[in-house]
């Protein structure tokens, strides 16, 4: 079977240790000299283009794979877990007799067109992005869930569409529309332009991380009550989902966990953040600052569900990824060499661990909500 075959899976470790390699190779050098040049970085992005397109492992590769084969060539079927367009896309491969393979290449195309989009107006460093990118969330979203990750990266595309000089509702909308046809987590995008807005100075994230944490701990302590009640909403079919995580028993886990874990770091990191990140006047700053705020919704938001680890980590995932940007962007301001190599091998040692407790996941087969082995 093809996501059994060895040679696949060979290639597929060979190219990830390639990829690897490469990508920290030019995430090191730009880190000692920044530059926006995207010159090289298409040559990367060639590297994950085929790394998705060949993919045999992976977080739901196998129930792409059988969604795939099983999808009828003849006639459009909408009555499916899966969202209309992700169910069209399969559709449309499957009705002119391409192979599941074929289908896969264009998947990882779109994911590899939206990762350029997203670098080219959200951070000052495509190649420290990457690289950081691969770190957090490479292996959760572009090559393991797919669907979520079309959703997310188009999520990154539009927020420029929230800036003063380029607002455009339209358009945001319009994409995250489209995106949710892919996901239906891109519901939550619509309550962004409501806060977009709001400006997220340095005071402001002292309180706000002190009331993340205040927030968990309260919230914890009526989990079981929630959940009862959340549990009731399974006749209601947009809410299916919802019924499914909140009485998914095996999704438990702890106020200590990787989420909270990685959301307190980047509090921490904004923290003590330079102060040309937090400057009004400098180019970016309003980029920035939109970064900020979805990530402090995105913290907001995993505190508000935290009665259910696996609703809020799938949940607020789509805000709290935008800690990559602002790790790229933070270092980016860092004018000091040696502070800035200091940051940038923080980042990398804990995105380090977050890339092997992944790999530890997905050889068990399971998505943990709690540090553990």
């Amino acid at each position: 079977m093809y996501l059994s075959d060895p040679y696949l899976l060979g290639f597929n470790a060979i190219i990830i240790a390639s990829m690897a390699m490469l990508v920290f190779i030019y995430a090191f050098n730009n880190v000692s000299t920044p530059q926006r040049s995207l010159n090289e970085f298409l040559v990367l992005l060639f590297f994950v283009f085929i790394l998705i397109a060949f993919r045999t492992r992976g977080w739901d590769v196998e129930q792409y794979y059988n969604a795939y084969n099983s999808v009828n060539g003849e006639a459009l079927d909408f009555d499916s877990w899966f969202e209309p367009g992700f169910l069209l896309l399969n559709f449309i491969f499957k009705y002119i007799g391409a192979p599941y393979f074929v289908f896969n290449a264009m998947v990882s195309l779109i994911l590899t067109t939206l990762i350029f989009l997203a670098v080219k107006d959200n951070v000052r460093n495509a190649y420290v992005f990457l690289f950081l990118f691969f770190l957090f969330y490479f292996f959760r979203g572009p090559y393991g869930q797919v669907r979520q990750a079309i959703s997310i990266l188009a999520f990154m595309i539009s927020v420029k569409y929230l800036i003063p000089e380029k607002r455009n509702l339209l358009k945001y909308f319009l994409i995250n529309t489209i995106a949710l046809t892919f996901h239906s987590v891109s519901i939550v995008s619509f309550i962004v332009p409501l806060v977009s807005y709001i400006w997220v100075g340095r005071r402001a994230i002292y309180c706000l991380c002190l009331l993340f944490i205040i927030m968990i701990l309260s919230l914890m302590m009526f989990s079981s009550n929630i959940g009862a009640v959340l549990s009731y909403v399974g006749d209601v079919p947009y809410l299916k989902k919802v019924y499914i995580y909140v009485t998914n028993f095996s999704a438990s886990g702890n106020i200590f966990n990787p989420d909270t874990t990685r959301i307190i770091f980047c509090f921490l990191m904004l923290m003590f953040a330079p102060e040309s990140f937090y400057d009004k006047e400098l180019p970016f700053a309003k980029i920035n600052n939109l970064h900020r705020v979805i990530f402090v919704l995105g913290a907001s938001l995993y505190a508000f569900l935290a009665f259910d680890f696996r609703m809020a980590s799938r949940t607020a995932s789509f805000f709290y990824v935008f800690d990559i940007f602002i790790y790229t962007n933070c270092m980016f301001l860092v004018r000091d060499l040696t502070k800035r190599m200091l940051l940038f091998s923080i980042i990398t040692v804990v995105g380090f661990i977050y890339l092997m407790y992944e790999f530890y996941m997905m050889s068990v087969g399971e998505i943990k909500y709690q540090w553990g082995f």
